[in-house]
């Protein structure tokens, strides 16, 4: 009966804490959103990494090395912010990435913010800068929905488990 209860105050605090997993932290805005001030060609380099909103600027993590460029967006292109993550729109208001997905992208290494955008960045930009030409998704999936999938059905396991646990508590003993 001890074990009974010790398993019910296990499954009531995991419980608990399932909220906490599910709730969408609001995205901070981006501050700088760099774009190209004319449509041109760009380098055809591939990259393979993950997009991430780092102090307001939108990098992206290469995989393997560690490096974090400065994404220099192609002209047209646009963010949003929905829930917790940043949506990249491109110039026909199409989502094509999403903050946390892994993506390959083509183009190459800037050596200039100003260069592609015309304009001199409101302040001193942290490198190293990526002038992206395309952009698609490297996994078929994303990640950060799967965790929240995950999230939900670990939820409706612990209340399966609870309440057959309740059914089995009240059934009478013969």
């Amino acid at each position: 009966m001890k074990l009974c209860k010790l398993f019910h105050l296990a499954l009531i605090l995991s419980f608990s804490f399932l909220p906490a997993c599910l709730q969408q932290t609001p995205v901070l805005p981006v501050s700088y959103f760099p774009v190209r001030h004319e449509p041109g060609p760009s380098m055809l380099l591939l990259n393979y990494g993950k997009l991430v909103l780092e102090d307001g600027l939108l990098r992206f993590e290469e995989t393997g090395s560690g490096l974090s460029y400065l994404v220099i967006w192609p002209y047209g292109y646009s963010c949003q912010s929905v829930g917790s993550r940043v949506e990249i729109l491109d110039a026909e208001g199409a989502v094509v990435a999403k903050s946390g997905q892994y993506l390959r992208i083509g183009g190459g290494p800037a050596f200039s913010v100003s260069y592609y955008t015309g304009e001199e960045p409101p302040w001193s930009l942290p490198g190293p800068y990526w002038a992206l030409g395309s952009i698609e998704q490297w996994w078929p999936w994303d990640f950060v929905a799967l965790m929240e999938l995950f999230a939900v059905i670990c939820m409706m396991v612990i209340l399966t488990l609870i309440a057959l646990d309740l059914i089995r508590l009240r059934r009478p003993k013969i």
